[in-house]
Order: structure tokens, then sequence, then C-alpha cells
């Protein structure tokens, strides 16, 4: 009998580990996880009154979000699905102290009228030639500036990426967080022109799923560990809790580990990491090591606030803060207009952002810091003095939450790649193929379906 070994216990191990006891039955699997819990940043926190998510509240089901749909779909929660209010469509920018809405996506945040420059920003990448080097790697900011204008990038794209990645885009790889921009770039002489030019995209995974693709957001009715509990249930007796890894061989079959204070060695015919870069190079040799340390991470706070009342005079999904706004949030979910029945009536709830790649000395800061921040930036910009004061209130620190994708992170990968592709070892998780929630099941439904013995 074949048996595999998997990393994390994360939703890119859970996927993985079910994408593979679907295709092979009959195969020997283990998940191994550090925590006493599955999830990885996936956790929900409810009280009597609010649905407080840890990590991502949920998930844009279009496109990409095929591969959630039909993960669910698999598992049979899809009458679990909560949909978001339409109100989740109106998106905000923090400028020049007050709210403006904006429209929702990245091509249309560059057209957008709330830059005063858009139609020179438009003629100008039409205008601009492509880059001479096309392998030569570009930062976020200098992509952006460079065929749109500084503007743009500092406006537009800095609170955009921010909310995603919670990076610096002027450290940012180009190719490999707006690959497409970067392509449409490559294969057309400008992202514009290839707009227009691009034949139509076919969809990833050809099922039509109908009118929830068309949500803004979804979740579940008890939010989304619901996902997570499901496949550790599908998974009984499968994860290894309270496991940490101490080494795995050079040919990726021989893997140690601790597990509640003792060690154990054992072989494996393919070990999947999907653990974060930073743990998986104490397990590995020098060579494999000292690449997966050049992975940074962007911090952050998570402040969830709860009112018993409604303070709020915007109706929306919330808003991000650029970094030449100065102000010491990254942004804010309007927590109850995103999922109403997330509060109880009459109530309000939000996610205060706190940290990213711009944020001088995080490691400094308290809890009770971050909450204070949280509560005073956000009665000010919401203009409402009450908000200084939260009825309940949940604070979450990841030091090391979000994989920053730097420039040189293709390269990176692609000599990962290289020197694991004659081993038994599959390196995998957030730091690869993109850090949302769809990315990581899409990455982890491709990575099955490669495997043949």
């Amino acid at each position: 009998m074949k048996k595999v070994a998997v990393l994390g216990a994360g939703i890119s191990g859970l996927a993985t580990a079910h994408y593979l006891s679907k295709k092979f039955p009959d195969v020997e699997i283990k998940v191994f996880e550090k925590n006493d819990v599955a999830g990885g940043v996936m956790q929900t926190y409810n009280t009597a009154d609010f649905v407080f998510e840890l990590g991502p509240r949920g998930i844009r089901p279009s496109g990409k979000g095929r591969y959630f749909l039909q993960l669910i779909d698999e598992l049979g929660l899809m009458n679990e699905v909560l949909k978001s209010n339409d109100a989740a469509k109106i998106r905000y920018l923090y400028r020049e102290g007050k709210l403006e809405q904006v429209p929702g996506g990245l091509i249309s945040a560059i057209t957008s009228k709330l830059s005063n420059g858009v139609f020179r920003a438009v003629f100008k990448d039409i205008l601009t030639k492509p880059k001479p080097q096309k392998d030569q790697d570009e930062s976020v900011y200098e992509f952006i500036s460079r065929r749109f204008g500084k503007s743009i990038a500092d406006d537009l794209i800095d609170p955009v990426l921010s909310g995603i990645y919670a990076g610096n885009i002027k450290k940012m790889s180009a190719s490999a967080v707006l690959s497409f921009l970067t392509d449409l770039e490559d294969q057309h002489g400008g992202v514009i022109k290839g707009l227009f030019k691009r034949p139509k995209q076919k969809p990833e995974v050809d099922h039509d799923f109908g009118a929830i693709e068309k949500s803004a957001l979804i979740s579940f009715k008890g939010g989304m560990s619901v996902l997570i509990k499901k496949l550790v249930e599908e998974l009984a007796g499968k994860i290894c809790y309270q496991t940490e890894i101490v080494n795995i061989d050079d040919a990726g079959k021989c893997l140690t580990f601790n597990h509640q204070g003792q060690r154990h060695t054992e072989s494996f015919d393919l070990i999947v990491s999907t653990i974060p870069s930073y743990q998986l190079s104490k397990a590995t040799n020098p060579q494999l090591s000292a690449l997966l340390n050049q992975i940074a991470y962007s911090p952050m706070a998570v402040c969830n606030l709860g009112y018993h009342k409604k303070a709020n005079p915007h109706t929306g999904f919330g808003y991000l803060v650029a970094t030449n706004q100065q102000q010491p949030i990254l942004g804010c979910l309007f927590n109850d207009q995103i999922f109403e029945s997330f509060c109880k009536a009459g109530y309000s709830s939000y996610t205060v952002m706190i940290g990213g790649g711009n944020f001088v000395d995080f490691e400094k800061y308290t809890d009770q810091d971050f909450s204070l921040m949280a509560r005073q930036t956000l009665a000010k910009h919401l203009n409402n003095p009450s908000l200084l004061r939260a009825d309940e209130e949940l604070i979450t620190v990841w030091n090391e939450a979000i994989p920053a994708y730097n420039i040189g992170h293709k390269t990176i990968l692609k000599q990962l790649e290289a020197l694991t592709s004659n081993t038994s070892l599959i390196v995998s998780g957030n730091f690869t193929k993109g850090v949302a929630v769809n990315d990581c099941i899409k990455e982890a439904y491709k990575l099955v379906q490669h495997i043949s013995w």
C-alpha cells in the first residue's frame, strides 16, 4: 500500500488530503499538524451576538471560486452556504479624511473615476512601449507607474494589494502578483491593448453553479470553520495533531517528527508540504532551507469589534487605506453589512486590519495597543465617537500572516522545483500559487491531478 504524508492541516493541507483520498482510496494518508486544531488561519469564533472570523471571512465564488464551489459540493455543504448581502458589492477607499466609493475589481479600479488622472493613465498605457527585457522582474509599483502613472500605483493599486497581501508594492513582484497584467503586456504590448485582443477565456472548472456565482461573497451559516470541520470529519483518524516536523531526508521519503514529546521516523512514498516556508526551512537541507528563508511574510493584527448598536452611516463591504494616507490601519470590513446573520439584529460588527509590509516595529505592540488603535481609527474614519468603546472584541495577532511575493519570488519557486524535481517531496501551500483560499484549493486540486503511480 502506498503511503502519503501531508504536512499542515490548514485549508491547503486539508484540501490536498481530501483530493488524495478521493483519487486514491487505497492509499494511506497521514496529515501532520503542529497545533491541536486544524484550519490554520481559518478559524471562526462565535459569541451570543456575533460571528468573528480570525482569518478569511468569505470566498469570491466567481472565476477560481468554482474550485471552492466544486469542493463544497463534493462535501455536501451547499445547503450551508450563506450568500452576502447586495451591500457587499459596494467598496470604499479612505482618501483625504473621507470614504470614497470605488468599483470592485483590479481592472475597474485602474480605470475608476476616483483617479483624477484616469484618462491620462489609459492613454499612457496605450502609448507606453513594453519593457525591453521581458524576463526582468520589477516591482508592482514600478510596473503600474510605468504603464499607468504613479498616482494609480499610490492611490489605487497600493490599497487594493494591501488588502490582499498586506505587502509593500515597492517590494512585491509584478510578475508574481499581477501576472494577468504583465502577461497582457508581454503578449500584446500593453494592458489596455491586451484586454481588447485577448481571446475569451474558458472557465477552469467546466460546471456552472448558477446564481451563487454572482454573489459578491459567500460563507457558511456558522462561519468559514464549517468547511474546516467538514474536512476534518471526512479525514477522521488521518490527522496527527501536536506534531512538529523535524527533518525531511534529501530523497523526500523519510520524515522525522516530534509527536506529543516523542520523536518518530517514518517512511512515505510521497511527502506533500503545505506548511509555511519558514517552518519547512527548519526541516530541509541547507540548500532548500536557504531558498525557503528568502520568502518574506507580512504581519497582521485582525481586530474584530462588536457594538450593541448600528453606528455606520455607510453601506457597503468596507474600505481600504492607501499607504500615502499615513493611517495606522490597512482597512476595515463592515461585517454586519456583508453577512447580516453574523450579527444580532440592531447590532454592528467591524474587522479592522493592522500591520503589513509598511508597518514599523509591529512586534513591539500589544493586543491592547492594537485594540485602541483600531477603535480610535474607526471612530475617526466613520466620524462616530461612540465607536471608541466596543461591547465585544477579539484581537488576533499573526506575526507571519501572509507571504509577501516580493521581487524574485517566481525565481525562488523555479529553483525550489528544480531542487525537488527528482525527489518525493512536493512543495505547496499559499506561498506558491497564491494566498487566497480559492488559490489554495485550486493548487491542491491541480497538484493531486498530476500525481500518478
